[in-house]
């Protein structure tokens, strides 16, 4: 008959049920309280593997220490290879979001293009640039139907236009500058010297 209170036994059922734990993690959506739970058990049996046998106890849980981690490794190698770790896991190739659109770096390429709005831009509406029809992003005015608009920018899907004539844009908004006439005279700061 075997005895319920013998620590071999505890260690046993202690790593199985971490095993079990840490399987049903990964398809139980418990924010990682299995998880938790699974790393728990494996103490558990690791300090039932102590009561067996100091040394014992050593090995056992220089063993798990190395093992958990290498199957692991080698688990999370074979997941998304299965049919379940296929429906569970995104696969970057097929996110449209991830992959570099061929539109997308044709947009690029009308930067500095002049156009024309065709509807109300308060941001959005839109503009006809080399004689295809977009929809744009003004960068912050309200850009009335039939006035010159030139591209700035593309960020990601979106054309962002100003209005105005040039083909070619300054990208960076230029500051306004003060002019001084030349009837004005400059003065120079006086600073007095502290040490003098």
């Amino acid at each position: 008959m075997i005895n319920l209170v013998e620590p071999w036994l505890w260690s046993i059922l202690l790593l199985g049920l971490a095993i079990l734990l840490a399987i049903l993690e990964l398809f139980v959506p418990s924010g990682g309280l299995l998880g938790f739970l699974a790393f728990l058990s494996l103490i558990g049996s690791g300090t039932f593997a102590f009561l067996i046998d100091p040394l014992f106890g050593i090995v056992y849980v220089a063993g798990l220490s190395i093992l958990v981690p290498m199957l692991l490794w080698k688990f999370l190698q074979i997941w998304p290879h299965t049919s379940i770790g296929r429906r569970l896991l995104l696969d970057p190739g097929e996110d449209p979001a991830l992959v570099p659109d061929e539109n997308r770096e044709k947009l690029k390429l009308l930067v500095g293009h002049a156009g024309v709005a065709k509807s109300r831009m308060m941001p959005s509406g839109t503009v006809e640039v080399d004689g295809r029809r977009l929809d744009a992003l003004s960068e912050g005015m309200p850009i009335d139907p039939g006035k010159a608009v030139v591209v700035v920018r593309v960020d990601g899907i979106n054309i962002i236009v100003r209005e105005g004539a040039s083909r070619i844009v300054d990208t960076v908004p230029s500051l306004p500058s003060r002019r001084v006439a030349a009837e004005e005279p400059t003065e120079e700061p006086t600073v007095d010297d502290p040490f003098s």
